[in-house]
């Protein structure tokens, strides 16, 4: 089903959908529903300063099921204070949300498996960020400059994280991560807490008892005990 047309801003003013992506906006001010059908959010669409021209801003936003991607700079300096990305997302853009200094609490779903750069840069009154499992990689300067943002809990399945991208922290900030990939960036290693406690071994990935020995061969994953070989361990027979 073809969408387009406008659709009125809470507040005031509109926006524009063209085959079936939001393209831009008209002065919208207050609160952004995007309907059923549309599949994506443009770049800029909803970007408060495009060319140096200051516009009105979005306060609320609720994104359809139908929605998949978020365009770059796509809610550049908005007055957001809350943000949900639902699991029907699949891709946000760079810089789709910096600059948003209102937002204070970040829900970002299942669909989600890369976190551009920049993407929530300056978000200077953020203080509850929830990232979901599915996560895999965060790009540089994510999540720069969240001076509210006292932890962070970082999926184990975050195999890549770029310079930067938790740098300018609070000092104190404590990050639950019992991945592998290194936390570095402006004075990351000095203020920041890596908490390790919750993390345990992953199971064994092979067991070869030899019947009649008394011994067996176990085989874990190199770094399975957050990144260190596993040198001791305890096993039982029958239980």
């Amino acid at each position: 089903v073809q969408v387009s047309g406008k659709v009125n801003c809470g507040t005031s003013g509109y926006f524009t959908i063209s085959s079936n992506s939001v393209s831009s906006n008209a002065l919208c001010r207050g609160s952004v529903t995007i309907p059923e059908g549309v599949v994506g959010i443009g770049a800029h669409a909803f970007d408060h300063d495009v060319n140096g021209s200051i516009r009105p801003n979005v306060e609320t936003l609720t994104i359809s099921s139908s929605v998949l991607t978020i365009g770059n700079f796509a809610f550049r300096k908005s007055k957001l204070t809350e943000l949900v990305i639902p699991n029907n997302v699949t891709s946000i853009g760079i810089q789709s949300f910096i600059f948003s200094e209102e937002i204070t609490s970040i829900v970002i779903g299942s669909g989600i498996t890369a976190i551009p750069d920049n993407a929530f840069d300056a978000l200077i009154k953020l203080n509850s960020l929830t990232l979901p499992s599915t996560l895999t990689s965060i790009g540089g300067y994510a999540f720069w400059n969240t001076q509210q943002l006292t932890t962070i809990t970082i999926p184990d399945g975050v195999h890549t994280i770029a310079d930067h991208a938790f740098g300018d922290p609070p000092v104190g900030r404590t990050i639950n991560y019992c991945g592998n990939a290194s936390l570095t960036g402006y004075l990351v290693t000095e203020r920041t807490i890596r908490n390790t406690s919750s993390c345990t071994p992953a199971p064994p990935l092979s067991l070869a008892a030899n019947a009649g020995s008394e011994s067996a061969t176990i085989s874990f994953n190199a770094g399975a005990s957050f990144g260190a070989s596993i040198t001791n361990y305890e096993y039982s027979i029958n239980g």
